[in-house]
């Protein structure tokens, strides 16, 4: 009975701590507030990241407030009828540089290349 009730303080501590929500007004205001040719990156590698962490977990004391923001840009994203998997995969893909002679390479991965 005292580890339910030690258990159930835990999980309210989780919730109650998580992070906010941000609606559809709020991520439009924080998108448009990003110089227009920054955009594509910025939305990038915070729906990159913010998958990342909303998949492997985290701790919100541990985050700072860039990592905050790709959470909320993820759930936003997450939580809307968008094809979050797709978007991902496409934001990878895009990356992708295909060549005829060595096959596709990331450009990003200095590891070793295809043969």
């Amino acid at each position: 009975m005292k580890s339910s009730v030690v258990l159930l303080f835990c999980f309210l501590g989780l919730v109650l701590c998580d992070i906010p929500d941000i609606d559809e007004d709020e991520f439009f205001t924080l998108v448009m507030s990003v110089p227009h040719r920054e955009r594509y990156l910025f939305l990038k590698e915070h729906i990159l990241q913010g998958g990342k962490l909303y998949s492997t977990g985290y701790s919100e004391e541990d985050l700072d407030d860039n990592s905050k923001i790709s959470i909320q840009i993820y759930k936003f994203l997450y939580n809307s009828d968008a094809d979050l998997d797709e978007i991902v995969s496409d934001l990878q893909v895009d990356d992708t540089v295909c060549l005829p002679v060595i096959g596709c390479i990331d450009p990003g991965d200095s590891a070793v290349r295809p043969t």
